[in-house]
């Protein structure tokens, strides 16, 4: 804890990055982000998210690819953790059918 009326540091640093302490509300420190006047989400201009951007020429079809990679990878997590032995080998053939129609895909081409 830091002495009377000396900041502690990790405070320090929260508004140093553009964070700002808020009144206590039951005895706990809220935090606000600033007023939204410079850089990605009213932070300071030199503490903008570095990728923000790089996703502005992506194809609206490749997020939804991406996207539905992942949801496969937390359906599968959850199956590892919970599916039966039965379930875990359904899955496989189901990874080894979307395989093959998705190699189909790009062999019938447009």
């Amino acid at each position: 804890m830091s002495a009377p009326g000396r900041e502690s540091r990790p405070r320090t640093l929260l508004e140093a990055r553009g964070l700002d302490a808020a009144a206590a509300s039951g005895g706990v420190a809220l935090l606000e982000r600033p007023k939204a006047d410079a850089g990605s989400a009213g932070a300071p201009a030199e503490y903008a998210r570095p990728w923000d951007g790089l996703s502005q020429d992506v194809p609206a079809v490749h997020v939804l690819l991406n996207d539905g990679v992942h949801q496969l990878e937390v359906a599968v997590g959850e199956l590892t953790e919970n599916g039966s032995a039965n379930d875990k080998s359904a899955a496989a053939k189901v990874f080894v059918e979307a395989r093959q129609a998705l190699y189909k895909l790009l062999a019938d081409g447009e």
